[in-house]
């Protein structure tokens, strides 16, 4: 699952290189174990790759069918704007209406309305472990209940042990529980 992460940050280089057809890096992370990339993932905004459809090639049973991967955030590129920004959909809580997330999902149904869902994996990492791990959320809420790997997912927490005060600590810990239960 790594090495078609790896595939998707590789593929964004490729493109933003210029490599022709025959000159991409990206292909011998995802052949090399016999994927095929069938769709790239493009952000509607900057037309960046943040993620991609693979489809196992491959004879071994215990492998999906297809998996749908998705990279995390690339500082030294033309993308990092737009990742940067995506990041702080993270920490603002608003990732799952970002068009990512969209178009994530709607490749992940895509692939079940071809296969069973058992066969279609996610796999990311950093930012785009956030986005694979809310597109799984979207789709177990349905009844589908796919297997996931992330990879390096962020974990956003304040840091209630700096508080000294307890009434302040847990005058904090109740507003979040009301705060997340009104959701």
């Amino acid at each position: 699952m790594a090495c078609l992460i790896k595939g998707v940050y590789i593929a964004q280089i490729d493109r933003q290189e210029n490599r022709r057809e025959d000159k991409q890096i990206a292909p011998t992370w995802w052949e090399a174990f016999h994927f095929k990339c069938i769709k790239v993932l493009e952000d509607d905004v900057d037309s960046s790759i943040f993620g991609a459809v693979f489809e196992y090639m491959g004879h071994q049973i215990e492998s999906p069918k297809y998996v749908i991967a998705i990279r995390g955030t690339m500082i030294n590129s033309r993308t990092a704007i737009r990742d940067v920004y995506m990041d702080a959909k993270i920490a603002l809580n608003e990732l799952s209406h970002s068009s990512r997330c969209e178009l994530a999902l709607k490749a992940v149904e895509g692939m079940i309305g071809s296969t069973h869902h058992t066969n279609v994996w996610l796999a990311g990492h950093s930012l785009g472990a956030s986005i694979a791990l809310q597109t799984g959320r979207d789709m177990a809420k349905r009844g589908y209940y796919l297997e996931t790997y992330l990879f390096n997912p962020p974990f956003l927490r304040l840091p209630l042990e700096k508080i000294k005060c307890r009434k302040i600590k847990n005058g904090i810990r109740f507003m979040l529980v009301v705060l997340h239960a009104s959701k």
